[in-house]
């Protein structure tokens, strides 16, 4: 795998999982 194509895939998962997080928080605090 190119470095580049893995670096990609890091920040995906980082925002899918940033994105999941702040949902279930929104999701609490209302």
């Amino acid at each position: 795998m190119h470095p580049r194509i893995l670096h990609c895939f890091q920040l995906f998962f980082f925002f899918k999982k940033t994105i999941s997080g702040e949902t279930v928080f929104f999701l609490l605090s209302v």
